[in-house]
């Protein structure tokens, strides 16, 4: 029984050791490319593939200094497994105003985490933030919510090679006058109207 016993614990460490070592090392630099299409670098040592996108296509001044993209201005996703066909992506994306909302919903549509999103830089042209994701699950999974980040980032530069200045739609004059009763009944409470404009304060219950 106790030869049994040591038989099962040998072979199930075998199976482990054998799953872990599957899913780590026979991914190759090479197998990334091949399963995320996406060019990068492999660290051996960590077990970790990195790809890097340089904002190239567009010229960014901070403070009417141009910035090459090697000084903070290049986007990347490192993948790396955490087991058996389970993969963990984090990363951080380099956008501009009008990247930030379509890129966000690729992400948040596939489940993969947006954990921050804030500027780097004071007087930047065009304005530059920074979006950092972190997700798990396949790495097909994974691997195309980055590919269709990028994607979605070069068909809007190609229909505006320049970032928008405004959210765009219909301009909203200085003067105008508004009727809160209907947002009265919406929000069962008074408000305050001045100029157009409609305040309300809700307590919390």
């Amino acid at each position: 029984m106790m030869n049994k016993l040591k038989y099962l614990i040998c072979l199930a460490i075998g199976i482990f050791g054998f799953s872990n070592l599957y899913s780590n090392s026979q991914l190759s630099k090479d197998k990334y490319e091949s399963l995320t299409r996406l060019k990068g670098t492999y660290n051996e040592k960590e077990k970790v593939f990195k790809a890097i996108f340089p904002r190239n296509d567009i010229k960014i001044s901070v403070d009417n200094t141009q910035l090459d993209p090697f000084m903070g201005l290049t986007s990347w996703s490192a993948f790396t497994s955490v087991g058996e066909n389970k993969f963990m992506v984090m990363g951080d994306f380099v956008l501009f105003q009008d990247e930030v909302n379509p890129v966000m919903t690729v992400f948040l549509n596939r489940n993969i985490d947006v954990t921050a999103l804030h500027n780097h830089f004071f007087y930047d042209t065009p304005k530059v933030y920074f979006m950092h994701i972190e997700g798990e699950g396949s790495l097909a999974h994974l691997a195309g919510g980055v590919k269709k980040a990028l994607d979605v980032v070069k068909d809007i530069r190609i229909k505006n090679s320049y970032p928008s200045k405004n959210f765009g739609g219909v301009h909203i004059s200085s003067q105008n006058s508004i009727d809160i009763s209907s947002l009265e009944k919406i929000f069962d409470t008074k408000g305050l109207s001045k100029d157009g404009m409609a305040k309300f304060v809700l307590e919390d219950q």
